[in-house]
């Protein structure tokens, strides 16, 4: 009896995740903003070394995470920027709980991590003030 119903879970399992054509569907959290807006953050972690480059085992690079689909990722730059900056007040009390220095949020144009995207790294300084500086990346996995 312990066989089929081991069987009968797995099935269950494997036939979650059919029912679209392609498969899954991408998972979001929709959070509201400071300005009214809502954004759909679709991952957020805590990232122990975690700067782009960094090969694990530096101290200090240790942060929290987020990634979110923009409400107008073909606006300019500035635009962008201070959409990311409402979307790091979301972990910025956390990262300075935790006494993290840096944090990183990502900001897609779709749901879909395919294309290019924002990588917003905000630093703070000695006197507790964030910065933040912009770098354009691409994921080219479909």
């Amino acid at each position: 009896m312990k066989y089929p119903l081991l069987a009968l879970a797995l099935l269950l399992v494997i036939l979650s995740g059919c029912g679209r054509e392609d498969g899954f569907r991408t998972l979001f959290h929709e959070e509201s903003l400071p300005s009214g807006h809502a954004v759909k953050v679709t991952s957020c972690m805590l990232v122990w070394g975690g700067r782009p480059g960094d090969d694990g085992c530096t101290m200090g690079s240790d942060c929290f995470h987020l990634e979110f689909v923009s409400n107008d990722p073909n606006a300019e730059l500035p635009k962008r920027t201070a959409e990311a900056q409402q979307v790091f007040e979301l972990i910025r009390p956390s990262s300075e709980q935790w006494g993290f220095t840096n944090a990183e949020v990502l900001g897609f144009k779709q749901l879909e991590r395919t294309g290019d995207y924002d990588l917003f790294e905000f630093d703070r300084g000695t006197n507790g003030n964030w910065s933040c500086t912009n770098k354009v990346m691409s994921v080219f996995a479909k």
